[in-house]
C-alpha cells in the first residue's frame, strides 16, 4: 500500500531544514533537495515547494552555480507568492540578493534586501530585521559609505534589543554585524574603528564555535593591522 504524500510525511523524511542566513557550511546535497522537491510537488503544497526550491538554490549557490541558483530562487518566489507567505517571500528575496552580492552586483543586491526588509514584521525587533539591515549596509558600500555605516549601526542597535535567551543565533548575528561594520570602516580608511569591531566580534562569548565568522573577524583584524 502506498502512503499518501503529505507535508507531514515529507518533513518526517526530508529533514534538511529550511535555509537560514547564518546556516554556515551545513549544506545538504542537491540529490536530497531534488528528492524533497519532487515529493513537495506531488503533495501540491506551494509553501513546501517554495521552501525546497529555496534550499536547492542555496545548494547551487554554495557550489558556485550562480545562474542555476537564481533560477531556483525565481521559482521559489513564484511559489511563495502563491502560498501567500510573507516570510518565505522575504527569505527568497534575501537569497536572491545574497547571490547578487557574492557576484559584486551591489545595486541589485540592495534592491532585493530592501524588498525583503519591507516584508518583515516591523512592530517588534526581529532577527530578520537586524540581519537584513546589516546586509543592506554591505550592499551600500560601493555608493555611500556613510549610509552603509549608518545601516550597520542601526542593525547593531536593533540586535541589542533582541532577547538572547529566545534567539539561539544571538551571538553569531552580532559577530556577522560587527564583521560587516569593521569591513566598512576598513574600506573607509578608518582602520582603528574597524579593528575595534573585529576585536569585539572575537570577544563575544562562544565566538570560536562560529568558525566562519571567527575566521572573518581574524582576517579583518589582520587587514586593519597591515593596511
Amino acid at each position: 500500500m502506498t502512503m499518501p504524500v503529505t507535508r507531514v510525511s515529507i518533513r518526517r523524511r526530508y529533514r534538511t531544514g529550511r535555509p537560514t542566513p547564518l546556516q554556515g557550511t551545513k549544506i545538504c546535497s542537491s540529490t536530497a533537495s531534488s528528492w524533497g522537491l519532487n515529493l513537495s510537488k506531488r503533495a501540491g503544497d506551494s509553501w513546501l515547494t517554495g521552501m525546497t526550491l529555496s534550499l536547492l538554490g542555496s545548494v547551487h549557490h554554495h557550489y558556485g552555480r550562480v545562474e542555476t541558483a537564481l533560477d531556483c530562487f525565481g521559482l521559489a518566489y513564484t511559489h511563495a507568492e502563491n502560498s501567500d507567505r510573507p516570510n518565505l517571500l522575504s527569505q527568497t528575496l534575501f537569497s536572491i540578493g545574497d547571490v547578487h552580492l557574492s557576484q559584486g552586483r551591489h545595486g541589485e543586491a540592495y534592491g532585493m534586501f530592501r524588498r525583503a526588509l519591507d516584508l518583515v514584521e516591523q512592530s517588534t525587533p526581529t532577527f530578520q530585521q537586524a540581519f537584513l539591515l546589516a546586509r543592506l549596509g554591505t550592499a551600500q558600500e560601493t555608493t555611500d559609505l556613510d549610509k552603509a555605516l549608518s545601516l550597520h549601526h542601526e542593525a547593531l542597535a536593533l540586535h541589542e534589543r533582541l532577547d538572547p535567551l529566545k534567539e539561539p543565533q544571538y551571538g553569531r548575528l552580532e559577530m556577522d554585524i560587527r564583521c560587516r561594520l569593521g569591513q566598512t570602516y576598513a574600506i573607509a580608511g578608518r582602520l582603528h574603528e574597524g579593528r575595534e569591531q573585529f576585536l569585539a566580534a572575537l570577544a563575544i562569548p562562544g565566538a570560536e564555535a562560529h568558525t566562519f565568522e571567527y575566521a572573518r573577524a581574524e582576517a579583518g583584524l589582520t587587514t586593519c593591522r597591515t593596511t
